[in-house]
């Protein structure tokens, strides 16, 4: 099994909405800030700032995705089984205030099986989100579904035997969802839809291997996908640069023979940064001994430098954001169940400036984050409770991701 972003399946549950202690940062339960009404003489509050954990009734919780809000706040979406009572994953989506706390939530699924969202954008009116979901015998069908800005559902599709790991506004107007066909040599795949969720092009890319996509971005007149394309010898970091028909104009091995996976990828001066996981080897107790990776190609895929960062100490990136000057890389960070969540920025050239850790004493993970229109930046994830395999959906908002969340 690949490490794509397996960590859903091994949640087992979490109660009631809360606070999350970090391991280098302080959590808050409240915004930071003055309280009460700005007056004249007081400066209005500033930015609130906090780390919560969230998840209702008994049920298991994540959150993979997160993205400002359309009328203000921030929405997440990712999985839960509160609607199933069992093990198995609903789709599951939260609006919050910009103080984090919670204005609407949605389970819009009670099928059988595992249903789980991936991915998620804000557009004019509302939200589209993709994921993936499986029968009792795991036959895995691609979903993608659009929200009103109230959380009306107002449409869901399904495309058969596909996994959707990221969904983009279209360039020509509609969206798309790409990640991977199901079949014994999957391909990269790229669905777009009206913005009614009416097909339109769908498009694989077969490179001799078996494609996998998990993070894009729309780039002006195409997308630039990041993954993995796996052969006998193992995964390798994978880039593919498609027009607006899905149309290949490139795809590179930027990782050469070295078995990693890029996850996410951002679009930067000169070229692309994609950020991921290297698997450098196998340590005495049996763990994996994962790096953090973090590439940059030129705009026609030629790798111009490759960082590699926590030499051994188990870390992997999931998402990446490149926000004045800078890059911040999340994931998580450490060895077997002992992981947190893990920031680092970065500099334009990929050297380290600086990290932290958030989280609990055991299995924590950040799986996305993004710039919020107030100037702060949004992280989801899923954070372990004291009970064995236990998690939460867990969301952060911090003005310096790597200074972490100040006390009240």
């Amino acid at each position: 099994m690949t490490t794509q972003r397996r960590r859903f399946l091994r949640l087992c549950g979490a109660v009631g909405v809360g606070t999350l202690a970090g391991c280098s940062t302080t959590s808050t339960d409240t915004p930071t800030g003055n309280e009460g009404t700005a007056t004249a003489e007081q400066p209005p509050d500033p930015t609130p700032q906090w780390n919560r954990t969230y998840g209702t009734g008994d049920g298991n919780h994540a959150l993979f995705a997160a993205v400002d809000g359309v009328d203000g706040g921030h929405f997440f979406a990712g999985g839960s089984t509160s609607a199933t009572g069992g093990d198995s994953f609903d789709e599951w989506v939260l609006k919050l205030d910009s103080a984090g706390e919670q204005a609407w939530e949605r389970v819009p699924t009670d099928d059988e099986g595992t249903n789980v969202l991936t991915t998620a954008t804000a557009v004019s009116d509302g939200y589209v989100v993709g994921g993936f979901s499986t029968d009792e015998e795991t036959v895995y069908d691609a979903r993608m579904r659009k929200f009103g800005a109230d959380g009306t559902d107002e449409w869901d599709r399904t495309f058969e035997r596909r996994q959707g790991w990221t969904v983009l506004p279209g360039i020509d107007d509609g969206y798309l969802l790409a990640g991977t066909t199901i079949e014994r040599n999957p391909d990269a795949w790229i669905q777009t839809v009206d913005s009614d969720g009416n097909e339109r092009w769908s498009a694989t890319v077969d490179d001799g291997d078996r494609e996998v996509v998990f993070g894009g971005e729309a780039v002006g007149d195409g997308y630039v996908f990041a993954g993995y394309s796996s052969a006998d010898s193992g995964p390798r970091g994978y880039l593919l640069d498609v027009d607006t028909d899905g149309s290949k104009r490139w795809s590179e091995l930027v990782t050469g023979e070295e078995q990693a996976e890029l996850k996410d990828v951002v679009a930067v001066e000169g070229g692309y940064i994609a950020a991921g996981v290297t698997y450098v080897g196998v340590e005495n107790d049996g763990t994996a001994a994962d790096d953090g990776l973090v590439v940059k190609v030129d705009e026609g895929g030629s790798v111009q430098w490759s960082r590699t960062v926590a030499e051994r100490d188990g870390g992997r990136f999931e998402s990446i954001v490149a926000s004045d000057g800078s890059l911040y890389a999340v994931g998580e960070y450490g060895t077997g169940d002992a992981r947190d969540g893990w920031v680092v920025e970065l500099d334009s050239s990929g050297e380290e400036l600086a990290s932290t850790t958030y989280g609990t004493d055991s299995y924590d993970t950040l799986d996305d984050v993004t710039r919020t229109a107030d100037g702060a930046y949004l992280l989801s994830g899923e954070t372990a409770r004291s009970a064995p395999g236990q998690s939460e959906g867990w969301g952060i908002k911090v003005i310096d991701p790597v200074a972490g969340v100040p006390d009240e």
